[in-house]
């Protein structure tokens, strides 16, 4: 892929929602993140060589799901945690 002039451009399809403030299910206050459902991988802004700024508070939510107690963590790839 390149940015060139003349060669090929990338392009996203991106889905954009807004939401009540309101809502029951909307993500909690101060969560730069905020992850729903029953599986899922976590990923951080840095993570595929993405952009993370030195000293920002980060935090990551979980919405508990009905019916739901506990949250396991398992690594997704050959690094250990």
């Amino acid at each position: 892929m390149s940015w060139l002039p003349g060669t090929n451009i990338p392009t996203w399809s991106i889905k954009v929602s807004q939401h009540s403030c309101s809502d029951w299910w909307k993500a909690p206050t101060d969560c730069t993140q905020y992850f729903t459902g029953e599986t899922g991988t976590l990923k951080t802004y840095n993570y595929d060589s993405g952009v993370h700024l030195a000293n920002q508070d980060y935090n990551i939510c979980i919405r508990t799901e009905r019916k739901m107690c506990t949250i396991y963590y398992a690594q997704t790839g050959p690094a250990t945690f």
